[in-house]
């Protein structure tokens, strides 16, 4: 009877002692989780303000504004203001024609840096889908339509 008290204690020990690891255990894990989730969320906060900052720096440098502006409408209106008035004179087509393709050729370089910057992003996303990172993948792809609707003014 004696050996079985003793026995049992023992047991009742190690019992309480193996739940007290587990439970600092899982706090400590929490604890790391939480850290690692913040530590995550950060990154991608602070990935989504850099993509809000090129956007802004791609609509200033591009001269792209979303199709819904004011200076959309203003620079619509202006380009077919223009048009109407053209003079039928054959200086002025010939100096409209080198304008326009001055023009034509600062809109393809424009095009292909916006081209360069989505592929960048859409690497990134499948980097981060290849890292089972999907609230990342959903960052960035968020982040390549943002991208997209202010360079082309709806995607």
């Amino acid at each position: 009877e004696r050996r079985v008290r003793e026995e049992h204690m023992r047991l009742a020990r190690a019992v309480e002692y193996s739940e007290g690891a587990l439970n600092e255990m899982g706090a400590s894990a929490q604890t790391e989780m939480r850290l690692g989730a913040d530590a995550l969320l950060d990154g991608v906060i602070m990935a989504r303000e850099m993509v809000d900052r090129v956007v802004r720096l791609v609509k200033e440098e591009t001269g792209y504004v979303s199709s819904d502006s004011d200076a959309e409408q203003q620079r619509k209106m202006m380009y077919t203001s223009a048009v109407s008035s053209k003079d039928d004179d054959d200086d002025d087509d010939d100096e409209d024609e080198a304008a326009d393709d001055v023009e034509d050729e600062e809109e393809e370089e424009k095009v292909k840096a916006l081209r360069k910057l989505e592929a960048r992003l859409l690497k990134k996303e499948a980097k981060a889908l290849e890292c089972g990172s999907g609230y990342v993948v959903l960052v960035l792809r968020d982040a390549r339509e943002s991208l997209l609707e202010a360079a082309w003014g709806g995607g």
